[in-house]
This record gives C-alpha cells, sequence and structure tokens, in this order.
C-alpha cells in the first residue's frame, strides 16, 4: 500500500513553484537600467538639449498628437501634458525611423537647471517614477528623483 501525504507538502511545492514564476516573470520583465518595462519614463539629455518620451509613457496618456511640457515649482516637477489639438507653443510629436520620440528644447533644459538646481552636470538623466494625473491626459516627474545614466544605458535608451 502507497502512503498517502497529509498535502502540506504538495501545497508547500506548488508555493515554491508560484513564487519561482512570480520572481522570473520580475527579472523579465527588468530592463538594463532597473526599471519595469511598463513603468512611466522620460529621459533628459543635458548634452543635447532633448527630452526623450518614451512609448510607454505617451501611451498612458493616450498617445496624444501634441505635448506641452512645464515645470511645477511647488513640486520640482517636470510635466508632460498630452493634447490632440495644434494649442498655441504645442510640440508637435514625430517618430524617427528608429521609433524614438524626442523633443529639443535647450530653453526648457536651462530653465529645470536654473530653477530647481538638478541635471547640472552633462548627461543623460531618467525620470523613472511618472505618476499619472486624475483628470487631464498629463504624467508629471519629480526631478529630484533624477537618475543619472552611465553612457552605455544612455545609448541602450536611445
Amino acid at each position: 500500500m502507497s502512503e498517502i501525504g497529509n498535502g502540506r507538502e504538495d501545497e508547500t511545492i506548488r508555493a515554491d513553484a508560484a513564487e519561482q514564476e512570480t520572481r522570473q516573470t520580475q527579472d523579465s520583465q527588468q530592463t538594463s537600467c532597473g526599471r519595469s518595462k511598463g513603468e512611466l519614463t522620460i529621459r533628459i539629455d543635458t548634452r543635447y538639449n532633448r527630452i526623450h518620451l518614451h512609448r510607454q509613457t505617451l501611451k498612458a496618456i493616450g498617445n496624444p498628437e501634441f505635448v506641452h511640457l512645464g515645470y511645477l515649482a511647488r513640486t520640482k516637477s517636470l510635466m508632460v501634458l498630452g493634447t490632440w489639438v495644434n494649442e498655441q507653443k504645442a510640440i508637435r510629436l514625430r517618430f524617427a525611423v528608429s521609433g524614438a520620440c524626442y523633443v529639443h528644447s535647450k530653453k526648457m533644459i536651462e530653465g529645470i537647471r536654473s530653477i530647481s538646481g538638478v541635471l547640472m552636470e552633462q548627461g543623460s538623466y531618467l525620470l523613472h517614477v511618472g505618476e499619472l494625473a486624475d483628470k487631464v491626459p498629463a504624467v508629471s516627474f519629480p526631478l529630484e528623483k533624477a537618475e543619472l545614466l552611465l553612457e552605455e544605458e544612455s545609448e541602450k535608451q536611445a
């Protein structure tokens, strides 16, 4: 006669397998610089005065045709507001052949540097804790959490 276990061993084995599967899923969702694929991000390149708008972020605000960029002084955040109308000072989004979307704005980057005191070094900064606004198609990125990327990581982000 074979012995029948009390089920506790089976439960432990299933729990271990589920935990391992969760870990593998999380590992596969990490990019080279430790951020999740579904995370809202933008990259600011102070060397070339570019603000790279990542596709996941644009998708989260409804894939707008135009954006407004702004700086929120009280929260020290960069705001990206999506719109579908060519309003005054709206920036039309155009995608490069590689699929990248960026905005050249030396004035914006210099303004952020002078007001906030961040992004002072030349290089690429990743902003990866974007928060969606409640009632408008917008996302804000706290500049205090900007992460200076190494040269090789910034090339992967391009």
